[in-house]
């Protein structure tokens, strides 16, 4: 089993305007709409928060964000860290930006799971009876967000191509390196990052 860690502290992480790159990329008012629709009076609206701040500030791909556990979000220092689990057996290690972290930890004080290592860490959606006793699949996070999205306003088709790309997005104008992106998305070589990475453009970053 492969074990990869991203070293590195991150800036506040900036938001982008509209490019011309592919996939499309959320806008700066895209994800503060989003963000700010998200209701933060339950724990519900922490889940989803979380959720999404772990998708886009630490560039979680859809099969690592459904295998998380309490346990995979360990504090060392100063630094959160998230273990990824990965098909084939391999994990990575992955810095957390001090935002998801924050909206981590009172995802889990709300949740009360804190203590419960082998709990998943994001939920799956109610079953009909109003229990939840399936795991959650990269589809219902993506639903999830899509029903966040259309709930504020984001007139967007959201896929995980998107997602990803407003991470890479994020990351890159705070200063991350491609190298640093692909340890922490598992893509192997540049090729697997064109997609994401070409066209963007090098605005003038600033914190949220």
């Amino acid at each position: 089993m492969e074990t990869t860690q991203v070293g590195g502290e991150w800036t506040q992480p900036p938001r982008r305007n509209a490019g011309a790159s592919r996939p499309q990329l959320l806008t700066e008012e895209d994800v503060r709409v989003l963000l700010g629709g998200i209701e933060t009076a339950t724990t519900s609206g922490l889940h989803d928060r979380a959720m999404l701040g772990v998708v886009l500030y630490c560039i979680v791909r859809p099969g690592a964000v459904v295998g998380l556990r309490v346990k995979d979000y360990a504090r060392e220092g100063n630094q959160r860290w998230l273990t990824l689990r990965e098909s084939g057996g391999d994990t990575r290690r992955v810095p957390v930006h001090p935002t998801a972290a924050a909206w981590l930890d009172a995802y889990l004080e709300a949740a009360g799971i804190g203590g419960e290592a082998n709990e998943r860490l994001f939920w799956p959606p109610l079953g009909k009876d109003g229990g939840r006793t399936q795991s959650a699949t990269r589809g219902d996070v993506l639903r999830a967000v899509r029903s966040l999205a259309r709930q504020a306003g984001v007139a967007k088709t959201i896929g995980w191509h998107t997602l990803l790309a407003s991470g890479i997005a994020l990351f890159l104008e705070a200063g991350g390196t491609v190298e640093a992106v692909k340890a922490m998305t598992g893509f192997r070589n540049d090729s697997s990052l064109e997609r994401y990475v070409h066209g963007q453009s090098r605005a003038r970053t600033r914190p949220i």
